[in-house]
Order: C-alpha cells, then sequence, then structure tokens
C-alpha cells in the first residue's frame, strides 16, 4: 500500500460492515476524488473522512 493521502474512502453494505480500517476502500488527495470512487462502489454506506482532522468530510452528492 503507497502512502496515505488526506481523504480516506470507507464504503461498505450496512448489513455487513467489517468496521473501522476494515471497510477502507483507499485514500486520495482530494474529496472530489475520493466521491468520484466512492460512486462507483455497489455499497450501501460510502464515508470519507479528513486524515488530517479526523473529520467526516462526506458529501451528499456521494449517495
Amino acid at each position: 500500500m503507497s502512502d496515505l493521502k488526506q481523504f480516506a474512502l470507507f464504503a461498505f453494505n450496512d448489513c455487513y460492515p467489517s468496521g473501522g480500517w476494515g471497510d477502507f476502500v483507499d485514500s486520495f488527495d482530494t474529496i472530489e476524488e475520493a466521491a468520484a470512487h466512492g460512486k462507483t462502489l455497489p455499497r450501501d454506506i460510502r464515508s470519507i473522512i479528513d486524515l488530517r482532522t479526523g473529520e467526516d468530510v462526506t458529501p451528499e452528492s456521494i449517495w
């Protein structure tokens, strides 16, 4: 795995979450890149976390 970038994408199906880093998909330089990749995943839940602040920065457009 390469170095983590600022925005981490997590995705899982509502009834089968792995939990924590088990749902980690990849990290991205921008929220937009993470959201675009998240939209391609067949998952119920997608979250983008800013690894610098720890905040959930998931845009509503990812749904």
